[in-house]
């Protein structure tokens, strides 16, 4: 793979879905204020309405986690588009604790990525004739969701890891500097 395709990457899918049902497990893995205070046959409905203009990311993971818990999302928008304020993104349904247990992850998800696809689609039209490229500064676990969302907003990924190409950086130069010096004075 040359460094043009590195820029190109496709993160990995299954790989972002995956981890965000890790963290609705290590939110949400046992909901004891609505185990104690609702109803187990309850059943309810929501919708997540936009309070500001962006571009959606992050379906394909609060998708993931509705669906391990049996609620119903129907979604107004697709991936990548537009969403005006004051729009209904999605709504969902299911048993009312499952709801509860899972639409905070959801919309965390949610509100991160479709915020750097929205930054991303900024920089991508303000600087058009140019590429911009991500870095790697990703959160750990995470680095497959933000590079899609990068995508999805018009920027290139760069490196989806270490292993992908050699960019040598200031902590290099810096390193190998020392390091001769150090050798000049033994």
């Amino acid at each position: 793979m040359d460094w043009v395709e590195h820029f190109l990457q496709e993160p990995d899918r299954l790989h972002a879905e995956r981890t965000a049902l890790e963290s609705l497990w290590a939110d949400a893995s046992h909901d004891i204020t609505s185990m104690r205070t609702i109803a187990p046959h309850f059943r309810c409905r929501g919708s997540i309405i936009a309070k500001s203009s962006f571009v959606l990311c992050g379906v394909l993971e609060a998708e993931a986690i509705f669906r391990s818990r049996l609620v119903r999302a129907e979604w107004k928008f697709k991936e990548g588009k537009h969403v005006k304020k004051g729009k209904e993104v999605c709504t969902f349904s299911g048993n009312c604790r499952a709801v509860l247990s899972c639409e905070r992850t959801a919309l965390n998800y949610l509100s991160l990525l479709s915020g750097i696809a929205t930054k991303c689609t900024f920089a991508s039209k303000k600087y058009g004739k140019w590429s911009v490229s991500a870095t790697r500064k990703t959160l750990p676990h995470l680095s497959d969701s933000e590079k899609r969302a990068v995508r999805m907003g018009g920027c290139l990924t760069h490196r989806m890891s270490l292993g992908d190409g050699i960019l040598v950086k200031d902590n290099h130069i810096t390193a190998v500097m020392r390091e001769r010096k150090v050798k000049r004075a033994e």
